[in-house]
């Protein structure tokens, strides 16, 4: 899937590195990256931030700063959540 190589060019990730924890497979990369907005840690962010719970929060940042991560999303949500992580 040429297109998809071509967005990670536009926003400086690594196609080939990323490729290779999804051993190639472009669709299995899609259906994951699909759940990300779904995934429970944002919403577990939410809820300690408006807590107060600060180490639940970093828990949280520290779990969606991987999967970004590993997703190839460095330039973008990687950034924010390493970003948001150091702030915690």
């Amino acid at each position: 899937m040429a297109v998809l190589k071509e967005i990670f060019k536009k926003y400086g990730a690594d196609y080939e590195t990323t490729m290779s924890r999804f051993m190639g497979n472009e669709q299995m990369y899609l259906r994951i990256l699909a759940m990300l907005p779904r995934d429970e840690n944002l919403h577990k962010l939410d809820h300690a931030l408006q807590a107060g719970d600060y180490q639940a929060a970093f828990d949280a940042a520290h779990t969606l700063k991987g999967m970004a991560g590993n997703l190839g999303l460095r330039s973008s949500l990687f950034s924010f959540f390493r970003s948001f992580f150091y702030l915690l």
